[in-house]
């Protein structure tokens, strides 16, 4: 956990962001992250300050090595 956060940020914390298509989508990959094992992930559910409902769930953060999250989200559009 914390020594694998410490590498990303000494490695430049690389950030890459795609796109999905639906909240069943993101539900889909949340669930697919959960069950690889070997990747942090944090689901987003936006606070109800803009247009966006409360509670909607918005964004997947999903950390790990490369090949890791490649294997959850290597899908996905770069966005």
């Amino acid at each position: 956990g914390q020594m694998s956060l410490n590498q990303w940020r000494e490695n430049g914390e690389m950030k890459i962001v795609v796109k999905g298509e639906s909240t069943s989508q993101l539900d889909e990959l949340n669930r697919k992250a959960q069950d690889a094992g070997d990747v942090f992930v944090y689901l987003v559910r936006d606070a109800g300050h803009t247009q966006i409902p409360a509670g909607s769930k918005t964004v997947l953060g999903v950390f790990g090595t490369i090949e890791a999250v490649d294997r959850i989200t290597g899908e996905l559009k770069l966005f």
